[in-house]
């Protein structure tokens, strides 16, 4: 898979095929950076659907970037509208904190 995406990632979890798309969120405004990566993400769903309809996309991002601002009721109607699946983790250990449906 190559959708010329800066990380995007698939692999397999649990026997189900994944695509992860990462994301830093460390431009000058978070909401811009929110509003380039759901495009993204759109983007690339599409994609996937179209090449491999079994492979899930995820949109992986900083866990204190999601409480900081992803759980504002506002963002999470707008995940809830457009599918988007979360993993948030943790940038010093580099691990993986949450899987968000």
């Amino acid at each position: 898979m190559d959708l010329a995406a800066d990380k995007l990632i698939a692999v397999t979890k649990e026997n189900k095929k994944i695509a992860v798309e990462e994301k830093s969120f460390a431009g000058t405004s978070e909401l811009t950076e929110f509003e380039k990566a759901l495009g993204q993400f759109s983007i690339y769903k599409l994609a996937i659907e179209e090449k491999e309809a079994d492979r899930v996309l995820y949109l992986a991002m900083p866990d204190d970037f999601y409480r900081d601002f992803m759980e504002d009721p506002f963002f999470q109607k707008i995940t809830q509208i457009y599918s988007v699946k979360i993993i948030t983790f943790d940038t010093e250990k580099e691990e993986i904190v949450a899987w968000k449906n």
